[in-house]
């Protein structure tokens, strides 16, 4: 909260009778948090930012509360309200507000998880009108086949090329192009 002190200073002899009064406003330091993921899949990026969504609209940064500070310096050198980190590591935020107080969100820590590894099994060749049961191999929350299917296994009975694409439970995905 925002602290309000008023001094006054009065002048011992009582023949000047002047007095002095001052007021010194405290403001409180920002509070800044990094938004955005945690988590990246390999090769990719994540998007992160200072977030001012816990900031009161009825704060003393009103007018300007949906972007209250004035300068942004991330641990990597950059000086933007966000930035993308495109590997793992620890991204600090030190942000100024529009009163020149300062503030530090410490340690948002980004880890980079593996993408699944999609593994097609079955027959590379068929005789005519004998169908093939083509498999993918692994743990995924989720498959889907050139085909449509969204099983493991899928039987087929034509010829061409198969793939499957599948996610895994961070959401990375991975294509495997089969027989």
């Amino acid at each position: 909260t925002t602290e309000i002190y008023t001094l006054s200073l009065h002048d011992a002899l009582p023949i000047c009778n002047q007095s002095v009064i001052d007021t010194i406003t405290v403001w409180p330091d920002p509070t800044p948090r990094i938004g955005g993921h945690d988590t990246v899949c390999q090769g990719s990026c994540v998007y992160l930012y200072a977030d001012t969504s816990n900031i009161n609209p009825c704060s003393q940064y009103f007018p300007h509360q949906f972007f209250p500070y004035s300068s942004f310096l991330w641990s990597t050198g950059f000086t933007a309200d966000s930035i993308v980190a495109c590997g793992p590591g620890t991204y600090n935020l030190t942000v100024t507000d529009i009163h020149g107080c300062i503030g530090t969100a410490l340690c948002d820590t980004v880890f980079v998880v593996p993408n699944p590894v999609p593994i097609i099994t079955g027959p590379a060749a068929t005789c005519a009108n004998l169908p093939a049961t083509l498999t993918v191999t692994g743990s995924f929350n989720q498959v889907i086949w050139s085909d449509g299917e969204t099983t493991a296994s899928i039987t087929v009975t034509a010829a061409g090329t198969y793939t499957v694409t599948v996610t895994n439970i961070y959401n990375c995905t991975a294509t495997e192009i089969g027989r």
